[in-house]
């Protein structure tokens, strides 16, 4: 949804949550692609 959306406040805002919760982009992304093979 975040990167879905047209509006860079909301992009960012996202990007920010995500950094918040795992450290970094990278882990996130790690986690959603640990998610997947569940």
């Amino acid at each position: 949804m975040m990167t879905q959306s047209g509006n860079p406040e909301i992009q960012e805002k996202g990007q920010s949550n995500l950094i918040a919760s795992f450290g970094s982009l990278a882990k996130a992304n790690e986690y959603l692609i640990g998610q997947e093979k569940t």
